[in-house]
């Protein structure tokens, strides 16, 4: 089974090195390393890292086309793996010996896709601080049991580590166009979910980057909301995602990534807009009223109200080392 490791960059050279020699420390052999250059402005990857060359497949576009088209033109144009997976370029892969273990665990189990656990690297302008996920499934888990739970006890997939079944997911779409693409990787991984078993390994494979140019952490309370838009975007694809399931993820969506938001993003308008947007969407105000009640009721969203955001920073690295 080979392997295709996709590394999707613009304008971060300095930062892409690290994530293409991370790939590249994986033991597994039978893999390629892509490199998808979406115009970054310094020009050529291969013209400030010549030794590349010959050890990973370049290809830059004449204009940025967009980040989920940008992934679907190295699955739909240059893939030649039987799985794949998206690195970014302002990530790294830690274990090296995940896509084996990943590999021997697919091949015994017959999964569509793999996942793991990741530890988060915050960047700011002083300091970067390193906090660890600690989720834990059972090593093969059906297709089902994660649309039916998704997001309910941190059950979703950490995109810099989900390994996939390439052919299942071009039967899917890739990573379709929704009208908001903010969760197209959310959604791809979900439809692939009717296809078979989901494998997870229980180790923290790889390091996420949060910093000031990630598109998740400078978007506004409102984008957020209409996020949702690509999980009623699913209703459209398949029976399976019906009513009853998109009203069981909007109490999980607004309790584990809205009221985050707003806690930092209040304003009346914004909470008023929430409801109009969910009611549109046919989820019920007294649902939308009772995730709401629920978020902010939890102890860590009561801290983030009333604390500064050092004292919570060193909260959180203190629960790191207990």
């Amino acid at each position: 089974m080979k392997v295709s490791i996709i590394i999707p960059t613009f304008n971060r050279p300095d930062r892409v090195i690290k994530a293409i020699n991370s790939a590249m420390l994986q033991t597994y052999q039978n893999k390629e390393i892509i490199v998808i250059d979406n115009a970054s402005d310094y020009g050529d990857l291969l013209d400030l890292y010549p030794d590349l060359k010959n050890k990973i497949i370049y290809h830059r576009h004449s204009e940025n086309i967009g980040m989920y088209p940008n992934w679907n033109y190295a699955l739909e144009k240059l893939v030649k793996g039987d799985f794949a997976m998206i690195l970014s370029d302002d990530d790294l892969l830690i274990c090296n010996n995940y896509i084996q273990d990943a590999m021997n665990l697919s091949m015994s189990s017959n999964t569509v896709l793999i996942h793991s656990n990741c530890r988060t690297n915050i960047v700011s302008e002083k300091k970067e601080s390193l906090l660890t996920t600690k989720r834990n499934f059972k090593k093969i888990i059906s297709g089902e049991y994660y649309i039916d739970n998704f997001l309910k006890n941190e059950c979703y997939f950490k995109l810099l580590t989900v390994i996939f079944n390439v052919e299942i997911a071009k039967e899917v779409g890739f990573f379709s166009r929704f009208k908001n693409e903010f969760s197209a990787d959310f959604a791809m991984f979900l439809r692939m979910c009717n296809f078979g078993k989901v494998g997870f390994i229980n180790r923290n494979v790889a390091e996420y980057t949060v910093h000031n140019g990630n598109e998740t952490v400078n978007s506004d309370l409102i984008k957020w909301i209409e996020n949702f838009d690509t999980f009623v975007s699913l209703t459209l694809y398949d029976k399976r995602f019906d009513q009853i399931w998109l009203s069981k993820i909007a109490k999980e969506y607004i309790y584990t990534r809205l009221v985050d938001k707003l806690c930092t993003d209040y304003s009346i308008s914004n909470v008023r807009y929430m409801f109009v947007y969910f009611r549109t969407n046919n989820i019920e105000p007294k649902i939308v009223l009772f995730s709401l009640f629920k978020g902010i009721l939890n102890i860590k969203n009561i801290l983030n109200m009333v604390l500064p955001k050092s004292v919570i920073g060193y909260l959180k690295r203190l629960k790191q080392c207990i």
